[in-house]
Formats: C-alpha cells, sequence, structure tokens
C-alpha cells in the first residue's frame, strides 16, 4: 500500500484535522472531483529539484525532484518520496514551490531549489489522476488528508 498526502488548500494557515482514508484509486479521483474542479486545464508544467541536506556542495547524490502544474485557478505539486506520495494545490507558486507538507523545503547553503525543465500542458487535473491512477487498480491506497 502506498501512503498519499493531498492537501487541496495549502494557503489556509491552518490545517483542519488530518483523517486517515484507506480508499481506492477510484475513490481517490472522485474525493479529487469533490474538492475541486477537476475539469481544469494544466496550461504549464515544471521540473524542480533540490538539495535533500542543507550543507551539501552539491545536489548530484541526494537531490529530490518534483513537478509543479499551472492550471486556470491555481498551482498544484506533486511528488514521490519514502514518506509516500505528496499533491498540494495553493493559489500562489510559492507554497507549493518551496514548501512540503506546509514545512519550508530543505535547501543547501550554496544552492537552492532548481528549475531544471518548463513545459506547456494541455491536459487536465482529471485526465491526469486517471493517468496515474487507473481506475481498474485493485491496489488499495492509504490516503492522508488534509486541510478538508
Amino acid at each position: 500500500m502506498g501512503v498519499v498526502y493531498f492537501d487541496p488548500d495549502v494557503d489556509s494557515p491552518v490545517p483542519s484535522p488530518k483523517h486517515d482514508y484507506l480508499m481506492t484509486s477510484y475513490e481517490l479521483s472522485e474525493l479529487l472531483r469533490e474538492v475541486v474542479d477537476a475539469s481544469e486545464k494544466i496550461t504549464e508544467v515544471k521540473y524542480y529539484s533540490h538539495s535533500r541536506h542543507r550543507l551539501l556542495l552539491s545536489k548530484c547524490f541526494t537531490s529530490h525532484a518534483f513537478i509543479v502544474l499551472k492550471t486556470d485557478n491555481c498551482w498544484w505539486s506533486m511528488e514521490k518520496d519514502q514518506r509516500g506520495i505528496t499533491v498540494q494545490r495553493s493559489k500562489y507558486l510559492e507554497n507549493v514551490r518551496d514548501k512540503y507538507r506546509r514545512y519550508d523545503r530543505i535547501a543547501g547553503t550554496t544552492n537552492g531549489i532548481e528549475m531544471l525543465k518548463k513545459a506547456s500542458g494541455n491536459f487536465t487535473v482529471n485526465e491526469l489522476v486517471l493517468l496515474c491512477l487507473p481506475l481498474n487498480d485493485p491496489m488499495r491506497i492509504d490516503v492522508i488528508q488534509g486541510c478538508i
């Protein structure tokens, strides 16, 4: 089982109590439809990287990568690490690019968060969810839902 952390409103100053959910990928896609407008068009995709440790001079061996999506109404970040999958949503780029689960991202002393690639997009949030989480996947997913 994989853990998915979903924060649909990173902008709110205080998150509501988190609830644990055990759900199928179909149930997760339904939750996304209830909470956000999943028909939002993704207009831009950015690929970022940053150091995992503050004191390292190079990101060569200890970097972490994530993507940021711009839609008609907001910004999203999506990433996977040892804690699971994290999906965040904000009205402001800085809140998803510079923060991870409401904490500042680690940035090295000589290098910070770096955008490596940028591309335009022409698909919806719903299409992305369906691509990443096939509806016929029988695997169960632990979902930690934040800020709803």
